[in-house]
């Protein structure tokens, strides 16, 4: 129906991978005062959705401002910051 009608796409997120994703837990970066990983501010409940949220969102940071994006960027390249406005910002990657 998307295709055939020229509506867009979709995607899915399917459950059932294993959690404990490289970047979850022991070894991530330190990260600056008021920033998160984001899959730790997804709540999958006790859905097997978690080791699918952790892969999506590996190396994903969420910051206060861009300038903190930057300084986080900067220290740590391997990261993404997301604003809370909604800027995307990593070491090959503005939006």
């Amino acid at each position: 129906w998307l295709r055939a009608g020229d509506h867009g796409r979709a995607d899915f997120v399917l459950g059932g991978a294993p959690a404990g994703v490289p970047g979850r837990g022991a070894g991530r970066a330190a990260l600056p005062d008021g920033a998160s990983y984001a899959a730790d501010l997804v709540d999958v409940g006790s859905t097997p959705l978690r080791g699918a949220v952790d892969r999506l969102l590996a190396g994903v940071v969420v910051v206060c401002d861009l300038g903190t994006a930057q300084q986080l960027v900067a220290a740590e390249p391997e990261l993404t910051a997301v604003t809370v406005e909604g800027d995307v910002l990593g070491s090959a990657v503005a939006a």
